[in-house]
């Protein structure tokens, strides 16, 4: 089975950690990015909301206290009572002029246009609305946000009472591209205020391009993601939309909306500079790595070449295996107590085999092995034969010398 070297092994482990740790690390740096964003842009447009809610109250109640003044004038009631039209044109302009409205009026209670500074506003009966009229008949007042001919006005109405109701005063001001950018500046978002009609935007009035108000309009309740800043798209808009006035026909809607990159581009610049710190850590590690696995490596290769060695039957090799590592200096000593004692070992079984135990002289199988050398190499020799007779009796009798001496001193068992 083919195995992948130590060096290579111990070079992964390092640099396969390292780059494990840092990608875990700028996920979690990713993730909580992510989520702060996320929380602080709801809370950015939750503001706004609150912020643009309070605002047009403020106006709603700004137009109500205009119409007030209009309506209770004495002179202003007096006209209106004889429908003097000179005198309610004069007071009606005066009026407009000075709290800057796009639109002056007066209608009967039917609704039937009396005298406007708009007149081509209330052609077709634009203002004939039973329910609108009957509230500000029953109420004394209303507010609404209508269409006119693709603008959007804010009107408030209030009867003119002498003492009971015998007119309706009209104040109306265009919701214009001045009132978004008012709105603007006061949230530090992108507003849009849109009309709605079967599902299909008929009218729009936004701080942003036009190009851009498609995108926004379709893309509603997008959730931010960072992902986002590394888009081809120079704007990624996050949006948030509540209606302010319904028809029967159609709706009227604001929408806030808020560049995530702009909002991210911080965090964007913190994740670059984790990845390239991440990148130098990884780059500086590599040849750390290297030198880490060159330091426990090369010890075992030597080794391995040792014991390889050792093996093959060479006892004589020296070990010079140097290391900072006790363990590695303790493994050397071991491999040299090891050779010297397979060494001794051998040496001894060697002997045994090639002697006579008694006598200390080759044994014959030695001697028959020396001899075949010889001859294989055409070496000379002399041999002398020498033959003892009665050999075993001379050795039964030397026994038996030896036996008696040790019966003497009573040391035989």
């Amino acid at each position: 089975m083919v195995g992948t070297s130590l060096l290579k092994s111990i070079f992964q482990l390092v640099v396969g950690v390292l780059f494990i740790t840092l990608i875990i690390m700028l996920i979690n740096v990713w993730m909580a990015t992510n989520n702060h964003a996320r929380q602080q842009l709801e809370r950015d447009l939750h503001v706004a909301q609150n912020v643009l809610r309070e605002v047009m109250n403020n106006q709603e109640r700004l137009l109500y206290n205009s119409a007030d003044v209009l309506t209770a004038d004495f002179g202003f009631k007096q006209a209106v009572a004889t429908r003097e039209n000179e005198t309610i044109n004069s007071v009606l302009y005066n009026h407009g002029q000075r709290i800057d409205a796009s639109v002056m009026a007066l209608m009967s209670l039917s609704g039937d246009l009396i005298t406007s500074t708009a007149p081509s506003l209330f052609s077709e009966d634009k203002f004939n609305n039973n329910t609108l009229l009957d509230k500000v008949i029953t109420e004394g007042g209303a507010v609404a946000i209508r269409m006119i001919d693709q603008h959007l006005y804010q009107f408030v109405m209030l009867t003119v009472d002498a003492p009971s109701p015998i007119a309706i005063a009209l104040i109306g001001f265009e919701m214009d591209n001045a009132l978004v950018s008012q709105l603007k500046s006061l949230t530090q978002l992108e507003i849009t205020i849109s009309v709605i009609s079967e599902d299909r935007t008929v009218l729009f009035i936004s701080t942003l391009p036009p190009i851009n108000v498609d995108k926004v309009l379709a893309n509603i309740n997008n959730d931010i993601s960072i992902a986002n800043v590394f888009s081809f798209e120079d704007k990624q808009y996050v949006s948030r939309q509540f209606t302010i006035a319904q028809h029967e026909n159609y709706n009227i809607v604001l929408t806030l909306s808020e560049d995530s990159s702009e909002l991210l581009s911080g965090f964007v610049d913190l994740l670059i500079n984790i990845s390239v710190i991440a990148s130098i850590a990884i780059i500086a590690a590599i040849p750390l790595a290297f030198t880490l696995s060159r330091r426990l490596a090369h010890p075992l290769i030597r080794l391995s070449n040792f014991s390889k060695a050792l093996a093959s039957g060479d006892y004589n090799q020296s070990l010079d295996v140097s290391s900072r590592m006790l363990e590695f200096n303790n493994l050397v000593t071991s491999f040299d107590i090891m050779q010297k004692n397979i060494r001794d070992r051998e040496a001894e079984i060697t002997y045994q085999a090639q002697h006579d135990e008694l006598t200390g002289l080759f044994s014959r199988r030695h001697i028959e092995h020396l001899l075949e050398k010889m001859l294989k190499d055409s070496i000379s020799i002399q041999i002398i034969g020498i033959d003892i007779f009665d050999f075993r009796t001379i050795n039964d009798a030397w026994f038996r010398i030896i036996s008696a001496i040790f019966m003497r001193r009573g040391q035989l068992v």
